[in-house]
């Protein structure tokens, strides 16, 4: 169901968790969800399961944006990442909300 509500039914993808364990010299970094699909996309998904729509605060970019850099380092330079929000509400906007390339609320899934 996520590939049809992130627009990606057609292409071709595997779908997995990622995590790369840290260590003295290296950050390590916990993906909820990685979409590696054959169109050289990747969707790095960020889960949240809240009451109330999510807000993200600059700890929060800090973060993912730290992850999105962990990410890069194991990808080919061809692929693109895109950062995805899996959420049950929808994104609160603000000034750090921008991040996010694509949201994809509870009801898109099961509609």
């Amino acid at each position: 169901m996520i590939k049809k509500a992130l627009g990606v039914e057609g292409v071709s993808s595997t779908e997995s968790p990622w995590i790369v364990k840290g260590d003295e010299v290296k950050t390590g970094a916990q993906i909820d969800m990685l979409i590696i699909r054959d169109d050289r996309v990747v969707n790095l998904c960020e889960m949240k399961f809240l009451s109330t729509e999510y807000e993200p605060k600059n700890e929060d970019e800090l973060a993912l944006r730290g992850r999105i850099a962990t990410l890069q380092e194991s990808l080919s330079f061809k692929q693109t990442i895109h950062l995805t929000l899996v959420t049950t509400l929808g994104l609160k906007h603000n000034a750090h909300s921008g991040l996010f390339q694509k949201v994809v609320t509870m009801s898109e899934l099961f509609d």
